[in-house]
């Protein structure tokens, strides 16, 4: 019997798409084609082809595709979120991501789905659940301990044996101090220093 090759799908078209292909195509990886109706009348994108919205998918074994999350996440949006849970449900599985150039401690831990991007530096023990985000150039200190779908934007700094509670959102530039919590649901401003614990659904400004 003839193995079937494992093809490579990425949702949406943007611009953290795009981050994520070229985290790929710096590890020697193929991405095989782009899910997203809004960017169909561009044909491709970064010489990736668009191949429709979901319904593309549903052309395939799902046996014989993985996907990848492409759709960025501003405060209080819940569209990636929702998407993954969509397309999980039906079957679907996520691979995990992490760029070449990210440091990572031979002991960190990451889950189904997890992207870890250029420039990020993750020492010994941390833990990262399920679909959770690392953008560009982000600091995760010695043991501390993400959440399942936690989005850490850009240039976030978050100190030795600190907890973040599934489906927060650390802003971009913001510093969080050692061995503090951030409950569920929090949303941390952007350039904001953490100093003491967040409860959860909490806006800190």
């Amino acid at each position: 019997m003839t193995r079937v090759k494992t093809k490579l799908f990425i949702i949406g078209g943007g611009g953290h798409s795009r981050v994520v292909i070229e985290s790929f195509r710096k590890s020697g990886s193929q991405i095989d084609g782009i899910v997203d109706p809004a960017y169909i009348k561009f044909e491709n994108v970064v010489g990736i082809p668009v191949i429709g919205g979901d319904e593309a998918l549903d052309t395939f074994s799902i046996d014989a595709i993985r996907l990848i999350n492409g759709v960025g996440v501003l405060p209080g949006h819940l569209g990636r979120w929702k998407i993954t849970e969509r397309l999980r449900n039906k079957g679907f599985k996520f691979v995990t991501v992490v760029d070449p150039d990210a440091v990572v401690s031979s002991r960190v831990k990451v889950s189904e789905g997890v992207q870890v991007l250029a420039g990020c530096i993750l020492q010994d023990g941390v833990t990262i659940g399920r679909d959770s985000v690392v953008n560009t150039g982000v600091i995760l200190d010695h043991d501390c301990n993400l959440g399942e779908k936690c989005w850490i934007s850009p240039g976030v700094t978050i100190c030795g044996g600190t907890t973040i509670g599934s489906n927060a959102y650390i802003g971009t530039g913001a510093t969080l101090i050692q061995n503090i919590r951030i409950g569920e649901g929090a949303l941390i401003r952007a350039g904001t220093v953490v100093v003491e614990d967040v409860p959860p659904r909490t806006i800190l400004k």
